[in-house]
This record gives C-alpha cells, structure tokens and sequence, in this order.
C-alpha cells in the first residue's frame, strides 16, 4: 500500500523553502564557527519576538510557544509547551516535536547532551540587540543554567546574524507576504461595509478579526483602532 502523504494542518511554506532556509542559516553557523544555533520561545508582541524559531520551525500561531535547537548538523528539535503530538501532525518541516512545559533550559540542555555536545560555540539568536526587545528575549535563569552545564561552551549573541538571513526573501515568501495583504485589504473591506452610524468599537474589532480568521489570518495580532470624534 503506497504511503499516504502528509498534509500540514495549518498554512505553511514547502520543505523547498525550508531546506534553503536550512542550508542558509547553516553556512552562516560554519562562517561564525557556531556549532549549534538556539532560537527561544517567546510570544511576546503579538509573537514577533518567537519569528526566528518560527523561521526555523513553521511552528507557532495563536500564542504557541517554540523553543529550538537547531545543531550545524543533524536533526532539529522544537520544544512546545504541551501539544506536541498534534504539532508532529501538523506541519511537515521538524519531525522532532517535544512536550517542554517551558522549561526551556532543561529543554535545551537534555537535547544538546543527546546530540554529544560538550564544548564549542552556541548562538543564541534574541541575546540581545533587537530593535523592539534590546535587554534580549531570554530569561536570564536560562542562560545561567546552559553555563552552568556546558562551562567549556561559548554562547554568542546570534541575533544579528538571523535578522541578515530573514530579510532576504524568497519568491516563495514574498507569495505568502502578498497573500497577508490581500487579507488586510479584505479586513478594510469589512471595516468600510460595517462601520455604520452606532456600531460599537467590538463590533467592528469582532467583524475585522472574524474576516481574518476565515480567510486564513491568525492571532495574536496588532490590530488599531478607533472610532469618534478627534481619531486620527
């Protein structure tokens, strides 16, 4: 009986564009001698601050936290607080998919043990530098517990380094960049159509949002408005 191919869930780009993203990030590793790449889980602002281990994964949407480990060579791992098995179904792209109950460092360092690693550099991408989180996206007591494991290790900050890579897009983003704003555009639609002398704020946030989510949006997302006199 012939194998029955797999069919993500939830909206995502193809192996292709995942193994040139791979193959990417890993010739950036090798120039920067990183032997293992971290990308923390982190929703906060509307899950900008998790877009690296996205980036990595296809895994996220709707507050899903992601912590990755992802090794110069070798499989990559996704820890999920819980879920796990329905996030193994639902995308294609990491067959590894771990339950982590945000423990992140124990997360992190089960899976480096596992994979042999004992000295070297890793990058952790979120360190610091980002325009809207300069202090860094990970918690202090994970970085403290990766040290304490690993004292022969060097951890870098791989932050730049990601921002580099993801600002140049492919066609096949560059498709889903455009389908995104093909939603906006019918979000404005919805707007126009209902927002009527006496609709409530709600209503219209509630109808925008409702729009979004059956064309293929989702949330968290960063949405203003206002109504009445004087908005601008």
């Amino acid at each position: 009986m012939a194998q029955t191919e797999k069919i993500p869930l939830v909206p995502q780009l193809s192996l292709a564009e995942r193994d040139r993203r791979y193959k990417k990030v890993r010739e950036a590793m090798t120039q920067a001698h990183m032997d293992v790449l971290l990308a923390p889980a982190n929703t906060g602002r509307w899950e900008q601050l998790q877009a690296d281990s996205r980036y990595l994964t296809s895994i996220g949407g709707f507050a899903t936290e992601v912590f990755t480990i992802f090794p110069l060579e070798g499989a990559v791992t996704a820890y999920v607080f819980n879920r796990a098995a329905w996030w193994k179904r639902a995308q294609t792209w990491v067959d590894d998919v771990r339950d982590g109950r945000n423990r992140w460092a124990e997360n992190a360092v089960e899976r480096l043990k596992e994979i042999g690693f004992d000295k070297g550099t890793v990058g952790i991408t979120g360190l610091s530098g980002l325009f809207r989180a300069p202090d860094g996206i990970i918690p202090h007591r994970t970085v403290k517990l990766l040290e304490a494991a690993f004292p022969k290790a060097r951890f870098v900050n791989a932050t730049e380094m990601m921002q580099e890579i993801r600002a140049l897009k492919s066609m096949e983003e560059i498709g889903f960049l455009e389908r995104s704003a093909t939603i906006i555009e019918e979000m404005i639609a919805t707007m126009r159509e209902a927002a009527t002398p006496g609709t409530a704020e709600k209503d219209l946030y509630a109808a925008m949002l409702s729009t979004m989510l059956k064309k293929g949006g989702e949330l968290p997302t960063l949405l203003f408005l206002g109504t009445g006199p004087g908005v601008t």
